[in-house]
């Protein structure tokens, strides 16, 4: 149209199928079909969008799809060569896997990498909150490194969603669990429990092989003279309760067993306390019950 205020329009519409084939199609402007199918039988084939800015956009109610039919791991691919991939939604991102299938993100590559997840509130009345929940477990695995759980401020709350349930930390393995600091206390709201261990068939010159235990209940077959290996960790705790008593029983001082006197208990339930400073099991009481 050499009139720049008239039209110059092309209208080519088809019951079915229009097909075109080339090496290169451009399409400028407005294009809006129903279905566009790119298909083609080599890897060179490719939907290329070369402006400033490209832009796929589906409006009203219908939506948009992106499928592929490849069985491989890499069937679908959101590349950037420079700068981000942002994955953006008003009312959510949904992101899920068919049956029996897996959704992995993974930031692996030879050099230093990061996967990061961040939920930030330019509006300091709203929230920024990430929630990962799942119908069965969650597995939190570093393959060489550390797991760091912090808040720059407020507390960190493990099992604070009144479902009755155990909590367990370090409960396999060979583990040392630290709670506190120097400068700060630790709290326990409820009952202590430390779980007991029996040490049965004692008679004899009999040595009680301590190692991480710090309650165990013993279980006489006869006369005993009792003695402790060495503590794990300065600081442990030891209690020795008389389960089943018979005959009589001594536990006397020994270079790494400082008492107050041999222990001898006559009956059972009566017991003696311990504490391992690092190189010698110390009495703190004892009781005769």
């Amino acid at each position: 149209n050499a009139d720049a205020t008239g039209e110059g329009n092309i209208d080519i519409s088809a019951d079915d199928n229009i097909t075109f084939t080339a090496t290169n199609i451009g399409i400028n402007g407005s294009f809006a079909p129903d279905n566009l199918n790119v298909d083609g039988t080599t890897t060179l084939d490719q939907v290329t969008v070369n402006t400033t800015d490209g832009d796929f956009s589906v409006s009203g109610t219908n939506k948009a799809l992106i499928s592929s039919s490849n069985v491989g791991t890499d069937a679908i691919q959101l590349n950037a060569s420079a700068g981000n991939i942002d994955i953006d939604g008003s009312n959510g991102v949904n992101i899920d896997g068919a049956d029996n299938s897996n959704f992995t993100i993974t930031a692996n590559d030879a050099a230093n990498k990061a996967l990061t997840l961040s939920a930030t509130n330019a509006d300091a009345t709203g929230e920024g909150n990430i929630d990962i929940s799942a119908d069965d477990n969650i597995i939190l695995d570093a393959a060489d490194g550390i797991i760091d759980i912090n808040s720059a401020a407020g507390n960190i709350n493990i099992g604070n969603d009144n479902v009755n349930g155990a909590i367990n930390v370090g409960t396999s393995g060979t583990r040392t669990v630290t709670l506190g600091n120097n400068n700060s206390h630790t709290k326990v709201d409820g009952s202590l429990a430390i779980t007991s261990s029996t040490e049965p068939s004692v008679t004899g010159a009999y040595e009680i092989t301590v190692g991480a235990r710090s309650f165990i209940a013993i279980s006489m077959t006869g006369t005993t003279t009792l003695s402790l290996t060495t503590g794990t960790n300065s600081g442990q705790m030891l209690v020795l309760l008389i389960y089943t008593f018979d005959t009589s029983l001594t536990m006397p001082e020994t270079a790494t067993l400082r008492l107050a006197g041999p222990w001898a208990p006559d009956s059972n339930g009566d017991t003696i306390t311990l504490i391992w400073d690092g190189t010698n099991w110390n009495e703190l009481y004892r009781s005769d019950n």
